[in-house]
């Protein structure tokens, strides 16, 4: 069943990111100085550090959370539709579909429930605080940024 998520989610991202290559980590971060010497290789023009969670729920829908610093917004091409961007931690901004069919509006906060693994199936819930809609991010999937 890992194995099955592990296909599922790597297919997923490599749909939604533009990369040649992606590196991957046991661990929830990669450290900085990972990322650092990934950009100094030749041929590689930028290097974005992520956190991508396919399997999470936010309202009975499921979509896919990214999380990534502020300063590298601009890479995914966000298409805003109200509100603006996270500026601290804990503020996301939602799709325009999943804030539509949600009945979520700019300053509620919504709970994203993320699959942790383990034999139970754990799960921890995340609150993040809409600070923004978008429209569409690299042709338009489903997404929660944080």
């Amino acid at each position: 069943m890992t194995y099955g998520f592990k296909v599922a989610i790597t297919s997923e991202v490599e749909n939604i990111l533009p990369t040649d290559l992606m590196v991957y980590s046991q661990s929830v971060s990669i450290p900085e100085e990972v990322a650092q010497v990934i950009a100094r290789l030749p041929h590689v023009s930028y290097v974005v550090p992520a956190i991508i969670l396919g399997t999470v729920q936010v309202n009975g829908q499921a979509v896919t959370l990214i999380g990534i610093p502020s300063q590298y917004f601009s890479y995914f091409e966000v298409h805003m539709e109200n509100g603006s961007m996270p500026a601290s931690d804990g503020e996301a901004i939602i799709q325009d579909t999943l804030a539509s069919e949600g009945n979520v509006s700019i300053g509620d906060t919504i709970y994203a429930q993320v699959l942790t693994g383990g034999v139970q199936g754990s799960t921890q819930i995340i609150p993040l605080k809409v600070t923004g809609t978008f429209s569409s991010i690299l042709g338009g999937v489903s997404l929660v940024f944080i």
